[in-house]
């Protein structure tokens, strides 16, 4: 890669599936270039061997009273980790605007199951498992003690572990437009607490246009948007993830007949190792928060059935997770293809009487009557990889050096939660 002998660095292996993989030491990414870093890291095959605090956390956690610590928010709830296990509890909040818990859980167990139905389809997008949902009424009483609303009702299922601390150092060098000129901006990014939940969103489509006019905000890592059009960083890896993404889309449709409606792609990570402080993050591609995706009647005409499915699809908050047929840089065949295999396959198994291909025609069409404005990445991130061959916009004027750069455009959007 970029001319760079890797199997100096790389011990090859193989996952339980029997997938290759590739285990990198985080030590040998941090010597080199980090966008090279990134180019290995930023992959599904990737494993980063770390010393890792949040393993210290983790053991610690394991002999004291139950102590949760928040690591996202949205409109439906809160979400929280508890130290000493890998799970994340999502608790409803008094002013939910989506929809109820409850039927979030109920959509996601539909969307896991049918993932594990049609595994053997090697669509390798991971669904968190969900473990329960907590009554409000039986809550633990040494649950969420600092809280002084009234209880409500918790799910609890598998923590996305966030991307290795080398990946997230790598991604600010690459990214900040002041990082090489102000060393200690990284170390202060890193320091946030709310930096140490890094998710990086995977953006294969289009954005509508931005307005300009966004006073500046602060650099952050949390729901990074990552996207094929950083030129020379993870174009690469564009027909894989557009293929897993299609894929996925198929299973959410026809096998567990829901939207996906806001639900998220991000790559975080998995953890294995031996208890200790050195950890092993497999990256994988997640999908979840279901939260605003309704179950559709499979049995009504294939009219309502079809509207219901590309009224949502082309929203401009699910736009950036699905690459465009005609904007952009591609990706769109990739999708489309892996998108009408797996749906042939799935209606085939559930006796469904559905056409996926005049479906996807429709989808087309009404992305015509749409006219999405093109915009395939925040600007903010453009200044280092893209400049002004991207964007007609000159760098930001440095203001401080606590106010880094501007954040992505969807400001307040959080990992396992939305906003």
């Amino acid at each position: 890669m970029n001319g760079i002998d890797l199997s100096s660095i790389q011990t090859v292996g193989c996952d339980k599936d029997g997938n290759k993989t590739y285990s990198y030491d985080a030590a040998d990414l941090a010597r080199l270039n980090p966008i090279t870093a990134l180019r290995i890291g930023l992959h599904i095959d990737c494993i980063v061997t770390t010393p890792s605090g949040y393993a210290v956390r983790l053991q610690k956690g394991k002999y004291v009273i139950p102590t949760f610590k928040r690591i996202g928010s949205g409109d439906q709830g809160v979400v929280y980790e508890r130290l000493g296990n890998l799970c994340a509890y999502k608790k409803e909040r008094h002013t939910n605007l989506g929809l109820p818990l409850r039927q979030e859980f109920a959509a996601h167990k539909r969307v896991w199951d049918a993932f594990a139905k049609y595994r053997h389809l090697g669509v390798k997008v991971h669904v968190p498992r969900l473990y329960a949902l907590v009554d409000k009424e039986r809550m633990p009483s040494n649950w969420f003690r600092n809280d002084k609303l009234p209880p409500t009702d918790v799910m609890i299922m598998e923590r996305i572990v966030p991307l290795p601390k080398v990946l997230c150092k790598a991604l600010i060098e690459t990214f900040h437009p002041y990082a090489h000129s102000e060393p200690h901006v990284t170390a202060e990014i890193l320091s946030e607490p709310a930096n140490k939940h890094c998710l990086a969103r995977v953006l294969l489509g289009v954005y509508p246009k931005p307005d300009f006019k966004v006073p500046e905000r602060e650099f952050s890592l949390q729901s990074f948007p990552l996207s094929p059009h950083y030129p020379g960083l993870w174009d690469i890896y564009q027909t894989t993830f557009a293929r897993m993404m299609g894929g996925a889309y198929a299973i959410m449709h026809w096998a567990a007949h829901v939207t996906g409606d806001r639900a998220k792609f991000v790559l975080g990570t998995s953890v294995s190792g031996d208890g200790g402080v050195v950890q092993h993050r497999a990256v994988n591609l997640y999908l979840f928060d279901f939260g605003d995706c309704p179950t559709i009647d499979m049995t009504r005409d294939k009219e309502h059935v079809f509207y219901d499915f590309k009224e949502r699809m082309v929203q401009d908050y699910n736009q950036p997770y699905i690459p465009h047929p005609k904007m952009g840089d591609g990706g769109y065949e990739d999708w489309k293809a892996s998108y009408l295999y797996h749906a042939k396959e799935i209606i085939r198994s559930e006796g469904l009487a559905f056409d996926p291909e005049e479906f996807l025609k429709e989808y087309e069409e009404c992305l015509e009557r749409r006219r999405v404005l093109p915009y395939c990445v925040p600007p903010q991130w453009a200044i280092r990889l893209g400049g002004d061959n991207y964007y007609s916009r000159s760098p930001p004027v440095r203001e401080s050096t606590q106010n880094a750069s501007l954040r992505d455009s969807n400001e307040g959007e959080t990992i396992n939660g939305r906003s």
